[in-house]
């Protein structure tokens, strides 16, 4: 979860990813993106996401 106060609107943007990475849908997909791809099943999800 992160807040953001824009400065532009005067608006706080509250946002959450409700969908776990490694244990979601999400994380299916990357593993099968890998596989189709020729990569390590694992790659991408062991790593930690970050906001930019």
């Amino acid at each position: 979860m992160t807040v953001r106060f824009d400065e532009r609107t005067g608006y706080v943007v509250a946002i959450c990813a409700i969908d776990n990475l490694t244990k979601g849908a999400s994380g299916g997909a990357v593993q099968c993106a890998n596989l189709a791809l020729g990569l390590d099943e694992t790659a991408g999800l062991s790593s930690i996401g970050l906001y930019p």
